[in-house]
This record gives structure tokens, sequence and C-alpha cells, in this order.
């Protein structure tokens, strides 16, 4: 027989392991539609992608945001000059 103490840690873990996992799963949930370019050539980009969720809640707490240059230089890419904005 086990230690009780043992016994709670374990159920705890469990606990923990199964709300990482659903918390990982709903984080997956988003998805990007088609991207539609509104721009011409030879013009700036401006573009617009869509964002699919099955969960309409999820659309109204996600945020989105362009990468810092210290996350371009730690993935070995360089920051594009003319990057400006996402709205």
């Amino acid at each position: 027989m086990k230690p009780r103490g043992r016994s709670a840690m374990r159920s705890i873990q469990g606990v923990f392991v199964l709300a990482l996992g659903l918390y990982s799963s709903a984080a997956l949930a988003l998805g990007l539609g088609n991207i539609r370019v509104l721009s011409r050539p030879g013009q700036p980009l401006v573009a617009e992608i869509p964002v699919i969720s099955s969960d309409p809640g999820e659309l109204e707490s996600a945020t989105v945001a362009l990468a810092s240059a210290a996350t371009f230089e730690r993935v070995g890419l360089l920051r594009p000059e003319g990057l400006v904005s996402v709205v």
C-alpha cells in the first residue's frame, strides 16, 4: 500500500498534466484562412488573413502582434525593414 501523501501527489500531477493537455489543445484550435492581397504590384503589401475558430470566445480574447526584433534574431531570421504593423 502506498503512503497517502504519495498518492495525493500522483493525483495532483495527473490533474496538472490533464489541464496542460486541454490548454494546449485549445491553443491549437485557431487557424488561418486564405490570404487576400489588397495592394497592387509594386505597392507596399496590404493583405487580410482571416483567423478561424470554432469558439467565438477565442477570437475575442486573441491578440495579434509583430514579433520583436529579439524573436527574429533568436530564430535566425532577419526582420524585414518595411515590416510596420499588423492591424
